[in-house]
């Protein structure tokens, strides 16, 4: 038998400010109604799914089943964003038979609004988590806990004269009965039963994007004097991304993130096919009309995640502003991909991390002399380096790590080592490949690169 501690978690929007950025108010009438919806699993045993109240699991232990009951406040007049109470919602902390309970439900709301006319009713679904927890035999300790974090919204409607709105739910007031509370959370203790306001508001709904200048979002190298915006990147060199957000609705943003997303094709894909967040900021909020720039310090690239290859070539690299969409918002669409420049830039990277491999094992050390020759490798000379190496194709072309320009395959070398095995044989370790490899220092110098060899020191 196991004692089930319900986390009730509504994800709703931020508890926004009431200050001088609202409008002089728009007047809300209306009633309102609740039920519960969608319970999962859809297997377990629960009663009440369609009604205002529902009840879930076995009750074989003495108690009755766990329950929450919502009753809705006879009807409502207030202004846009001021808080009033949706009604109640009463929760019961049964003893319930370990599987038989739900882990979430749907909230659904439905609000009939006779002022503005015209809005007529607005269905607004939220989504309740339920936290199983064993009994631990602390009468306080043990209570449940009905959680209410920032985080979530559900539809936007549009008066007639363009104003956009939504419900948003702001967390509980007065609890009454064997419970307690503070303004996201209440308490209920075992075996027993408490009813808590469950407060909510009508508040404008922002728009958040990013300036449509091509110019707004740019990156580069901190440690390239020259301080070139968005030239190529070595692999092992830190950068740093400014994009300017922007806030063009009509009802304030809270706190919400944005993040820089990693994407080997022109599309940033927050949802899917493999696109992966690179840094995250967080913005503290941005009233109606209001801009600000923000400043990503971006690792190198060496330092992707392990799942992604080291890369050579051209990336696309993407702003995405609250890719988890936890803020409501009039448009999600221009959150992202609204063109080069202005969320997104192409990022050249170049001399990513040559591979390693083992080419020929079991040779005599005659036998290794040959294959290097054999092979096209030559020793290098002791001021470039040590071990020997051929250069790659001149038809092929890499981006120089000094200037970023293109240079033929010459610049590149292929490395390739004579190593001892155990029993007096000698293998062939080999660094690159023929279409990927390091820069050779002993090729820009013949050029006469000399910046570029001094370059290629520190970095590589």
């Amino acid at each position: 038998m196991k004692k089930l501690v319900f986390l009730i978690t509504v994800l709703f929007s931020l508890v926004w400010a009431q200050s001088a950025w609202a409008q002089d108010g728009t007047v809300f009438q209306g009633t309102a109604s609740a039920r519960f919806l969608n319970p999962i699993p859809s297997n377990a045993v629960i009663s009440g799914v369609g009604t205002s109240s529902i009840a879930w699991g076995d009750a074989s232990f003495g108690t009755p089943p766990s329950s929450l009951n919502f009753s809705p406040s006879p009807n409502f007049q207030i202004q846009e964003d001021q808080v009033f109470a949706l009604g109640n919602l009463t929760f019961f902390n049964g003893t319930i038979a370990n599987g038989t309970g739900i882990d979430s439900i749907d909230f659904e709301v439905t609000a009939r609004i006779t002022n503005p006319t015209g809005v007529g009713s607005q269905a607004f679904t939220f989504q309740f988590s339920i936290i199983n927890s064993p009994n631990r035999g602390d009468p306080i300790g043990d209570s449940d806990s009905v959680f209410l974090p920032s985080g979530f919204f559900s539809r936007i409607f549009t008066t007639s004269d363009g104003s956009r709105f939504t419900l948003e739910l702001v967390g509980f007031g007065t609890v009454t009965g064997s419970g307690y509370n503070t303004i996201s959370q209440f308490f209920v203790q075992e075996s027993a039963s408490a009813s808590a306001q469950l407060l909510a508001r009508f508040v404008r709904v922002p728009d958040l994007t990013t300036t449509a200048a091509a110019t707004s979002f740019f990156y580069w190298v901190p440690a390239d004097a020259t301080r070139a915006l968005n030239g190529p990147v070595a692999v092992n060199t830190p950068y740093r991304v400014t994009a300017t957000i922007k806030n063009q609705g009509q009802g304030r943003a809270g706190s919400f993130t944005a993040a820089v997303y990693l994407s080997f094709d022109p599309v940033i894909n927050p949802q899917g096919d493999g696109d992966t967040p690179l840094e995250y900021v967080t913005i503290p909020g941005l009233d109606p009309g209001e801009s600000t720039a923000v400043t990503f310090t971006m690792k190198p690239p060496t330092t992707w995640p392990a799942a992604l290859p080291p890369w050579s070539g051209v990336v696309t690299i993407g702003l995405v502003i609250d890719p988890q969409r936890l803020l409501p918002d009039a448009d999600f669409t221009n959150n992202q991909n609204r063109g080069v420049g202005i969320d997104t830039r192409p990022l050249q990277l170049y001399d990513g991390i040559p591979p390693t491999s083992i080419a020929q094992t079991g040779l005599t050390y005659r036998g290794a002399l040959q294959w290097m020759v054999l092979n096209g490798f030559h020793p290098v000379p002791p001021l470039a380096g040590s071990g020997w190496s051929k250069h790659l194709s001149p038809s092929l072309l890499f981006r120089s790590p000094f200037d970023g320009q293109l240079r033929n395959g010459l610049a590149y070398r292929q490395n390739a080592f004579i190593q001892s095995e155990a029993g007096g044989t000698y293998r062939i370790a080999m660094q690159g490949t023929e279409f990927f490899a390091e820069p050779s220092p002993e090729t820009a110098a013949a050029f006469g690169w000399f910046n570029y060899v001094r370059d290629w020191h520190p970095r590589y």
